[in-house]
């Protein structure tokens, strides 16, 4: 590689190893450090001469980020998709022959399929346990193995059935759960089990319980903080 910065550098090589820290979603800080070696004569880095630079050097750098995926205005705000753009009608109305019976039977039942998929890898895009599941695809198949169709991406079951609080009081397993990394963007989705937890994939771990406790792990902390409410698809008693 001709240099630009010098006539008397033939070709520079470097390699190197760097950092990046995110603590906002628009914000990054990092630093980097370099081994380089400026070769004079272009003689080749496995035959350096006595004349030619080598060195290390190091960079941190501040880096600011704006726009993002489309968002569509809805009761929670901005809601924000981090699904395939691909999904079901949205609908609570059962679409296999299995018999609906008691509505409390069938929101266990729901919440049962998902926790029969714990450990599943997290992938995006997945809705199976051949394949793994993302967060809305988890939610997806707990509602389509028993008939009821909800939407495939979080933004828009972040729209379906009715709006509840973010109280783990007013909840009843098989409810959808709401969180945003910041502001009103809804970024992930769960599904409450009830007892306080939810199950949920995440692609640093797959699919595993969390409890909503602002006062339990660190984990559980920081799901907590970003719970912003919930919906219901099942409803009657």
């Amino acid at each position: 590689m001709q240099s630009s910065g010098s006539a008397n550098v033939a070709a520079v090589w470097n390699a190197g190893i760097g950092l990046e820290y995110n603590p906002w979603s628009w914000l990054g800080l990092d630093v980097e450090a370099n081994y380089f070696v400026e070769d004079l004569g272009l003689r080749g880095f496995w035959r350096l001469a006595e004349s030619d630079r080598r060195g290390v050097a190091f960079a941190a750098r501040v880096s600011f980020r704006w726009g993002g995926p489309p968002r569509v205005s809805g009761p929670e705000g901005s809601i924000e998709s981090t699904s395939p753009e691909f999904y079901e009608p949205a609908s609570s109305t059962p679409r296999s022959s299995e018999p609906v019976g008691d509505v409390a039977m069938l929101r266990e039942r729901v919440a049962e399929t998902a926790l029969a998929a714990m450990g599943e890898p997290y992938r995006w895009g997945g809705t199976s346990t051949d394949e793994g599941f993302d967060c809305s695809g988890l939610v997806w198949y707990a509602y389509d193995t028993h008939g009821v169709s909800v939407p495939r991406i979080s933004r828009d079951q972040a729209r379906t059935g009715s709006p509840l609080p973010a109280n783990a009081s007013a909840l009843e397993p098989g409810d959808i759960l709401l969180f945003a990394e910041s502001g009103s963007r809804v970024t992930h989705v769960g599904l409450y089990v009830g007892n306080a937890r939810f199950i949920h994939s995440t692609n640093s771990g797959g699919v595993k319980v969390s409890r909503l406790s602002g006062s339990g792990d660190a984990n559980d902390r920081w799901w907590f903080a970003r719970w912003i409410g919930a919906r219901r698809v099942l409803e009657g008693e």
